[in-house]
């Protein structure tokens, strides 16, 4: 995904003049140590999440190195979608802003990774909760995503840095 950033980036900066579009760019940061605003983790990460560099720094780097430190002066609007951990920790905070603090932060309960980080025992992760909350309202995991997407942003973002940041990139458009 930030191969193929860098990719639009790149064409886009060759642009001249402003232009009447905006770019989302999503990634999840996936645990990689070093994002803003992410909370400590209460046992040590595996050591391949340790050896992750942080994903928003290095987007963040890219974009001014190939567009400028001046945002209002790059040709188009861009905010960075980086969720903490993946996009699953944004969905369940949408749709419930005060479990945010609880959330796991691994994909599924099965991971290896997981299993080695809980000691063999994994508690549902990000995606088993996603999945469990649309079953619960029994809905489609599509239609879950969509009633996440149309929730109010401010309560999640204040219960979430890395949401507050995204939703800061896109007040500033």
């Amino acid at each position: 995904a930030l191969a193929a950033a860098r990719l639009l980036i790149d064409r886009v900066s060759a642009w001249e003049g402003r232009q009447d579009i905006g770019i989302i760019i999503a990634l999840d940061n996936d645990r990689a140590p070093g994002h803003p605003g992410a909370d400590a983790h209460p046992r040590a990460l595996p050591p391949a999440d340790l050896k992750k560099p942080a994903r928003y720094p290095s987007l963040t780097r890219m974009l001014t190195e190939r567009l400028g430190d001046d945002r209002a002066a790059w040709p188009v609007d861009v905010a960075m979608a980086m969720p903490v951990e993946m996009i699953e920790s944004w969905v369940l905070t949408l749709l419930d802003p005060a479990r945010a603090s609880s959330l796991p932060i691994f994909a599924e309960s099965s991971q290896r990774s997981a299993q080695q980080y809980h000691g063999g025992n994994a508690p549902p992760q990000l995606k088993d909760l996603r999945d469990a909350e649309a079953q619960r309202l029994g809905i489609s995991r599509l239609e879950l995503l969509w009633r996440a997407a149309e929730s109010d942003l401010s309560p999640a973002a204040a219960a979430s840095r890395s949401l507050e940041m995204f939703v800061d990139d896109l007040k500033a458009w």
